[in-house]
């Protein structure tokens, strides 16, 4: 148990952790936060920040998360209605931003993939998305 969702009666469903971070999802969707947070991975808007106990993704709080995965510093999830979202660090456009300049900076909430990924790889669905070290794998159809 964890104490800080105990003490308030939430319902967790589902914990991915990494290096050092972790989500946690809800029963009801909501999507948890805590950790190191070095490079934005816990999705607050904060960098360098540490987050000492869990806190909700408000970014998040209109999509029920049906699927949550940690990379070293990075975090993905899906929802109900089949959007992907990642943040964290993004040196090598791990977050797949894009920038024309080819400067990323890391991303502090999260960041809507799935039409990127449409549009920059003419594909029809993303099936999984792998967040890694210095990497995102991306299976795709």
């Amino acid at each position: 148990e964890i104490e800080y969702f105990t003490q308030i009666d939430i319902m967790i469903t589902d914990i991915a952790t990494e290096h050092g971070h972790a989500l946690a999802r809800e029963s009801n969707g909501n999507l948890y936060a805590w950790g190191w947070n070095a490079h934005g991975e816990c999705g607050d808007r904060s960098d360098n920040e540490q987050i000492t106990k869990p806190q909700m993704i408000y970014e998040l709080k209109d999509y029920k998360v049906v699927t949550i995965k940690c990379g070293d510093t990075i975090s993905y999830c899906r929802t109900e209605c089949g959007k992907h979202f990642i943040w964290g660090q993004n040196d090598d456009n791990e977050c797949l931003t894009y920038e024309e300049d080819g400067i990323y900076e890391n991303v502090m909430v999260p960041h809507r993939i799935d039409d990127i990924i449409k549009e920059k790889c003419s594909v029809s669905n993303i099936i999984d998305v792998y967040p890694g070290y210095y990497s995102t794998q991306i299976i795709v159809e």
